[in-house]
C-alpha cells in the first residue's frame, strides 16, 4: 500500500500534466484510506477547481484548510470557487488576502485583479495592480489596468491617461493602449494628439469592436475618411463574422437535436 505522501505526489505529477480528472481520481481513492490527509484534500480542491468543478473543490478545500495551512495555489483556487458558486464577498476576503501575501508570486496578481474587477470590486483590483508595481514598475499591463479600474472609479480622465500612456510607452506594439489613449485625448479634447496616436495604425490589425468604434470617432473628427472607412468595412466583417459563428452554433444545436 502506498503512502499519503506517495498518492499525493502521483496526483500532483497528474495535475502537473493537465490529467484533471485522473489527480481528483487518485485524491479521492487515497482520502478513503487516508481520510485525515490535509495535502489530498487540497490536491482534490485544485484538481476540481480547475476542472470546473467548482462545488466540489470549494467542499474539498475548504475541509483541507481546517487540516493544514492551504498554500498560495490553494487558497487562489479556493476565492475561485468561492466566486463561481456566488460567495462574492468570502471570495473577495480570500483573494485580498492571497495577493497581500509577500510569497504570492508576481505573475499570479494580474488574475487576482481580473477576478475581484469581473465582481466589481474595482477599489481592490487597483489595489492589487499597484501592488504589482511596486515589484516591478515595467510591467505594462499593470499600468493600464491602473488606468482601466481608475476610469472605472470616476477618476479624472487626466489621471487615468497618465497610466494608459506609460503602457503605450513601455509597450507601443499594443494596439489596445494606443486606441484607448487616443479615445481619452479625443475626450479631452486634444484631437491632435488624439489623431497622431493612431497615425500608421491599421484597422486590419484590430479585432475589437469597440476599439474600431473609438478609431472612428478620431478618424470622424480629424475628417480622415479614409480611415473611417476602413474602420467601417473592418467592422462590418467583425459583425458579418460574428453572426456567422452564431448561425453555425445553431445549426449545430438543432443537427445534435
Amino acid at each position: 500500500m502506498k503512502s499519503a505522501t506517495e498518492e499525493f505526489l502521483a496526483g500532483v505529477s497528474l495535475l502537473k500534466h493537465g490529467f484533471l480528472r485522473d489527480a481528483a481520481d487518485v485524491a479521492e481513492d487515497a482520502l478513503e484510506v487516508y481520510p485525515d490527509d490535509g495535502p489530498l484534500w487540497e490536491l482534490l480542491g485544485v484538481a476540481c477547481q480547475r476542472d470546473a468543478r467548482h462545488m466540489e473543490a470549494r467542499e474539498a478545500l475548504e475541509t483541507a484548510s481546517l487540516l493544514k495551512p492551504l498554500d498560495t495555489g490553494a487558497r487562489f483556487c479556493l476565492a475561485e470557487a468561492y466566486a463561481a458558486t456566488g460567495l462574492y464577498d468570502m471570495a473577495v476576503f480570500v483573494f485580498r488576502m492571497v495577493s497581500d501575501d509577500p510569497q504570492t508570486p508576481t505573475w499570479l496578481l494580474p488574475r487576482i485583479a481580473s477576478h475581484l474587477g469581473q465582481m466589481q470590486e474595482h477599489a481592490d483590483a487597483l489595489e492589487v495592480c499597484q501592488l504589482i508595481l511596486k515589484r516591478d514598475d515595467a510591467r505594462h499591463d499593470a499600468h493600464f489596468g491602473v488606468g482601466f479600474y481608475l476610469r472605472r472609479m470616476g477618476a479624472p480622465v487626466t489621471q487615468v491617461l497618465t497610466s494608459i500612456m506609460r503602457a503605450h510607452e513601455l509597450a507601443p506594439e499594443v494596439s489596445l493602449y494606443r486606441v484607448v489613449a487616443a479615445s481619452l485625448f479625443e475626450e479631452q479634447g486634444q484631437h491632435e494628439d488624439a489623431y497622431d496616436l493612431l497615425r500608421g495604425l491599421s484597422p486590419e490589425t484590430i479585432q475589437c469592436p469597440e476599439s474600431l468604434r473609438r478609431m472612428m470617432t478620431v478618424f470622424r473628427t480629424a475628417r480622415d475618411l479614409q480611415g473611417l472607412w476602413d474602420c467601417a468595412r473592418c467592422l462590418k466583417k467583425l459583425d458579418n463574422s460574428v453572426a456567422s459563428s452564431n448561425s453555425s452554433a445553431q445549426d449545430d444545436e438543432e443537427t445534435d437535436c
